[in-house]
């Protein structure tokens, strides 16, 4: 398996479902805590 490393990017993306509600939610963190200046241009075009 890879390991997250600095520089990287993490993904999450989780779901749910109740009582025929559904509800989806994606988030992008930087894995050392900071953007680089390209990670928060495409965070930004992302959003979009």
């Amino acid at each position: 398996r890879d390991q997250l490393r600095d520089g990287d990017l993490l993904l999450i993306d989780a779901g749910c479902e109740l009582n025929c509600y559904a509800s989806d939610i994606t988030r992008t963190f930087p894995v050392n805590g900071i953007f680089s200046p390209a990670q928060r241009a495409l965070y930004e075009l992302v959003l979009k």
